[in-house]
């Protein structure tokens, strides 16, 4: 398994709703249209069959792999209930 960053620009309600349910489904959303999901090559392969049948023109999908090198080097920070995490 390794961890992706998806991330998608869907300009249609309806496909930006069907892609945010299969993304919820596998993966934890930390913002409203970037995720985090951890899978393989070919499961990640099928997510993006999906997800690309729903993009129209000037919409967008971005799959980028995260190794763990990478990922532990990751900022990340956002306000909860008027507190700032950082991790």
């Amino acid at each position: 398994m390794q961890r992706f960053l998806i991330s998608y620009d869907i300009s249609s309600n309806k496909s930006r709703r069907y892609a945010a349910k299969i993304l919820k489904n596998i993966g934890e959303r930390i913002q409203r249209s970037v995720y985090i999901v951890e899978s393989t090559e070919k499961g990640i392969e099928h997510i993006n069959n999906q997800i690309s049948e729903l993009l129209e023109d000037n919409d967008s999908l971005l799959v980028l792999p995260c190794c763990a090198s990478c990922w532990d080097k990751a900022l990340f920070a956002r306000m909860e209930k008027d507190i700032l995490l950082v991790a």
